[in-house]
């Protein structure tokens, strides 16, 4: 079957054969186990389809034995879609986020690998983004010792944030899991990135010149009458207030 699988380039024919051996994996889980890093090779088909049933067997087999190579192998395809913003890429990256995020969360030895290249994809499209943000807030929750190594690099990486629900995100971990012999450093980082506080837009003294263009102005004009004659009108105009712009640092 993974003979067959990496040798056929017909989507039809490698999505039956992944039926198959997710047919097999039920009765014969330690076969397809010693199969795992060659099945895992269709994973370089552009077919989403396919990835997502390659994925699948991969997160029922994977054990302490293999998740360094399944990881090694995900983050390889992962550093290959993120070369391409093609629709299809963007749902196989999503695929692969969550698949390292499965072995993340069963095998947590292995999350301090695969955070540092989750990172990078902070500042990518926000589905994309907000997915590793949810991700490494898991992580740090989940796993007290890794929080020394990862709070930094996520301090590092808010710069490359663009996306505001992900700042938020990134936010709330720095503020929740500090340490507060760190806390005052961290917060003039932050402040280097998303401006001071408080995040409002501050009031700003009129000018007596500008009180007097706003104050109403008497305009006195000529008119025809119904008869014929001319007449003086007089009437007051008030300039429109203007409407102040909103510069509140959007987080």
């Amino acid at each position: 079957y993974s003979n067959l699988l990496n040798g056929q380039n017909d989507n039809n024919v490698q999505l039956i054969v992944l039926d198959r051996l997710a047919a097999l994996q039920k009765k014969h889980a330690k076969i397809v186990q010693e199969l795992l890093m060659d099945i895992m090779r269709a994973l370089s088909s552009p077919n989403p389809d396919i990835c997502q049933k390659v994925l699948e067997i991969a997160m029922e087999s994977v054990n302490a034995r293999n998740v360094s190579s399944v990881v090694t192998t995900l983050k390889r395809e992962l550093q290959k879609s993120l070369q391409e913003d093609s629709e299809k890429s963007m749902a196989v990256r999503h695929m692969l986020v969550d698949a390292i995020h499965d072995c993340a969360k069963k095998f947590p030895e292995v999350a301090e690998s695969v955070v540092g290249l989750l990172m990078e994809l902070l500042s990518s499209s926000e589905r994309t983004s907000l997915q590793v943000a949810m991700f490494v807030r898991a992580i740090i929750q989940e796993h007290p010792p890794l929080r020394a190594t990862l709070l930094p690099k996520l301090l590092d990486s808010l710069g490359d944030i663009t996306s505001p629900p992900v700042m938020c995100v990134a936010l709330w971990i720095l503020g929740e899991y500090t340490n507060p012999e760190d806390a005052q450093e961290t917060f003039d980082d932050i402040v280097k990135e998303v401006g001071s506080t408080p995040f409002v837009v501050a009031e700003e003294k009129k000018e007596e010149g500008a009180e007097a263009d706003a104050a109403p102005k008497i305009v006195t004009k000529n008119v025809v009458l119904a008869d014929g004659t001319y007449a003086t009108q007089t009437s007051y105009t008030q300039a429109k207030p203007t409407e102040a712009s909103d510069k509140t640092p959007k987080l």
